[in-house]
Parts: structure tokens; C-alpha cells; sequence
């Protein structure tokens, strides 16, 4: 199903893949959320302080089996780095976007 949504809050647990960038709470919380069920949500943001889930964001990533993912998001210099470079020249290839994932 196709939805389109004026905020994040329209999207919530429609999401099959959610990649959180910001390492602030309030974008972990909401990448937990806006998961579908069974759906995923990758971190790669830095975190600024301690990561801690609310209640209602925990029940969701329970109830709706929301897989979590972590994976290093490094770059080397100059900034972003090559490996961003290759990263979205892959993604804009046919055969290695976002719905491969």
C-alpha cells in the first residue's frame, strides 16, 4: 500500500525499513515507531547520550517484532567520504535501492 503523509506522525508502524542518522533520541524513538510490523530499523546515528526507550515505543517494538540493527557509520576525509559517494551511486542504480533492503 502506497500512503502519502503530510508528518512522521502519519506514518507510524507503516515503515518496512527506518534508517535513524541523527543519534538523538526523539529520532530513535521515532525510528522504533514508524517501523511496520516486522519491519526494521537500522541505527547509524551517533548517540549523544544514553539510548532509553519509552514504554509505548518498547510495546511496539515487541508486539509489531521490530527487528533493530546497528552498524558503524564512519566516513573517511574529505567529508562525507567515498564510501558515502559509492553508497548513493549504488543505491541509484537499478537493483540496489531501498526496496532491496
Amino acid at each position: 500500500e502506497t500512503r502519502h503523509a503530510g508528518d512522521a506522525d502519519d506514518l507510524m508502524g507503516w515503515v518496512d525499513v527506518v534508517v535513524e542518522t541523527a543519534g538523538v533520541p526523539a529520532a530513535e524513538r521515532q525510528a522504533v515507531r514508524l517501523a511496520a510490523a516486522r519491519g526494521r530499523a537500522v541505527f547509524i546515528g551517533i548517540p549523544v547520550e544514553d539510548v532509553t526507550l519509552d514504554q509505548a515505543t518498547f510495546n511496539h517494538l515487541l508486539r509489531q517484532e521490530v527487528s533493530l540493527y546497528g552498524a558503524w557509520n564512519s566516513f573517511s576525509a574529505p567529508f562525507p567520504g567515498r564510501e558515502w559517494a559509492i553508497t548513493v551511486a549504488m543505491m541509484a542504480t537499478a537493483g540496489c535501492g531501498p526496496r532491496s533492503l
